[in-house]
């Protein structure tokens, strides 16, 4: 376990004065220091290296003020589910006057750690880490974790065993989704997903391994379909390639899709093939992105992340450092597309 180090045990490392570590440390009290990039690069590494933490205690008797501001760090592709997280996290934070600013992390290393800095100048009162997935993540999250405040994380991080996070259990809709399509006479069961190397997708395959295995029903490898398209127009040869492949060669009576984005295209391809849905074939999507599940026809079935369980956790694991939440659950919500009264058409 590393000793911490005070800010005057850094300025004599660093051979500066405490006054600029105190500048590069608390950004907030730095008056008119300019501190170089060099010399902050310097600063923050010895800060890491020797496990500094500011002293709050301290902080507070001289009636220092915080930003009443929360980090939110996302990825530049940001995914429908990211976008539909941030409102209700906005909520949550809100509901205890702070307000989120938003910062890009990527594979960017340089970027990120130009992102990572920012955050350090705004004397932030804490950090969600909605992606974390990046090159170089466990040095970057490592040397600036001693430099910023509480951090949490969405799942947990790699190379980490003391990070706090909120888990979600993407298992947990599929085998949901599984079991009804069984309950409902469904044997022939597919998933279609682009990746099994997204550990949220992996979770994906588990859940649907799981409620084969739980019902009685053979895991087939021909049901499972993982690709990813290079284009556009590629994706639509996927999805044509897929309903060929699930449909008419193995004959699926249920598919669950890795997204609605892949769901809708399903549907659309199902319809222009005359292949009823649910009376042939029911459709599960993943998300439950209502603008896609509302304006289908039959609506879209899909499995819910549960965004504002998720966000109310995340806010309070990073008020309350004794707060350990259990993994958010993810649910199959219902709609016609997943029909277990429809017939079906033989």
């Amino acid at each position: 376990m590393k000793t911490r180090i005070s800010q005057k045990e850094i300025a004599r490392l660093a051979n500066v004065c405490q006054s600029t570590v105190s500048a590069v440390l608390n950004p907030a009290n730095r008056g008119n220091t300019k501190v170089g990039a060099e010399t902050r690069e310097l600063i923050l590494r010895i800060a890491a290296e020797h496990n500094y933490r500011p002293n709050l205690q301290s902080r507070q008797l001289r009636g220092d003020t915080t930003s009443n501001l929360v980090g939110v760090l996302i990825n530049p592709q940001i995914s429908q589910f990211f976008y539909d997280l941030l409102l209700p996290l906005e909520r949550e934070l809100h509901n205890i006057h702070k307000r989120m600013l938003i910062g890009l992390i990527d594979n960017d290393v340089k970027e990120s750690e130009a992102t990572l800095g920012n955050f350090v100048d705004y004397n932030l009162d804490g950090v969600i880490v909605l992606h974390h997935d990046i090159v170089d993540a466990e040095r970057l999250f490592s040397e600036y974790a001693s430099v910023l405040p509480q951090i949490v994380y969405l799942d947990p991080p790699r190379g980490s065993q003391e990070a706090r996070f909120v888990q979600v259990d993407y298992a947990s809709g599929v085998i949901e989704a599984v079991k009804h399509c069984v309950a409902g006479g469904r044997k022939r069961i597919a998933l279609c997903m682009n990746d099994v190397y997204n550990p949220a997708m992996r979770r994906r395959l588990e859940g649907y391994r799981i409620g084969l295995l739980e019902t009685g029903i053979p895991f087939d490898e021909n049901l499972l379909l993982v690709r990813a398209p290079a284009s556009p127009v590629e994706f639509e040869s996927l999805i044509s390639d897929a309903v060929d492949q699930l449909c008419v060669r193995e004959h699926a009576d249920a598919i669950i899709a890795g997204n609605d984005e892949w769901a809708l295209a399903i549907l659309k391809e199902l319809h222009r093939r005359d292949i009823a849905v649910p009376g042939d074939v029911a459709l599960i999507g993943y998300g439950n992105t209502l603008n896609i599940c509302r304006s289908t026809m039959p609506e879209l079935a899909s499995i819910d992340h549960r965004v504002g369980e998720l966000a109310r956790k995340l806010v309070e694991t990073l008020r309350t450092p004794e707060f350990f939440p259990d993994p958010v659950q993810t649910k199959l919500v219902m709609r016609n597309s997943a029909d277990l009264n429809s017939t079906k058409t033989l």
